[in-house]
């Protein structure tokens, strides 16, 4: 079950890596804010985030473009709803669990 859950959690980072380097070609390639154009860009309201508009996945690709903020946002977050302290854990279990393991086995040789 472990050799699983690690394999797991290391295609979640992996993932997660994809996401940023996608998150960064938008914040390089589009203008800041704009909201005539059909695509995806960086805006600002109280926090940074990424607005999609124009196509028929879009909220579906503003949810994956915005997980690696609510890495940041949800930890900072926690202390006013209860939702977002579950939305935190939920988030940041697969990177825990990959680190107490790995401490675990190099602790144990």
């Amino acid at each position: 079950m472990r050799p699983t859950l690690r394999k797991l959690g290391w295609l979640y980072i992996s993932a997660l890596v994809v996401v940023v380097i996608a998150d960064i070609v938008i914040a390089l390639t589009t203008e800041y804010g704009n909201r005539e154009v059909i695509g995806c860009n960086f805006y600002d309201a109280l926090v940074v985030g990424i607005e999609c508009r124009g196509f028929a996945g879009q909220k579906a690709a503003e949810l994956l473009l915005n997980w690696p903020f609510f890495f940041l946002y949800g930890p900072l977050f926690a202390f006013v709803s209860l939702w977002s302290l579950v939305i935190a854990a939920l988030i940041w279990t697969p990177l825990v669990f990959l680190v107490v393991t790995y401490s675990r086995r190099r602790n144990a040789t």
